[in-house]
């Protein structure tokens, strides 16, 4: 009885850890999508924090109770506590600096063939 709630516990924490890594490539590909600075930071840093949060209570719950997951719930709330902190402080000096918040990098674009 006791294998069988091990390997239940192991499974949802690998459960876990995949839909953080699938969070994580979501998160990428809506931080190309946006155009604009506040934006891509606001995408960023709401996925980040999310993937991070299921990611670290993954290897929680697969880890069982010992001093590592006691350890990674210590890190897991520094970083939710820092996180915002960190991302308000880089929009601020971004903001100072009075840089331009649109992108204009068209790396990215496809042109259509027929606009030629």
């Amino acid at each position: 009885m006791l294998e069988i709630l091990s390997n239940v516990r192991e499974m949802i924490g690998y459960v876990l850890i995949a839909i953080s890594v699938f969070l994580t490539l979501v998160g990428i590909i809506g931080v190309f999508r946006s155009k604009n600075i506040y934006a891509k930071m606001l995408v960023a840093a709401k996925i980040d924090i999310v993937a991070f949060t299921v990611l670290f209570i993954g290897a929680i719950i697969r880890s069982g109770i010992s001093w590592y997951s006691l350890k990674a719930l210590f890190v897991l709330i520094i970083y939710m506590f820092l996180n915002p902190i960190v991302t308000s402080k880089i929009a601020v000096a971004v903001r100072s600096d009075e840089m331009d918040p649109t992108i204009e990098d068209d790396r990215y674009l496809v042109e259509d063939p027929e606009d030629k």
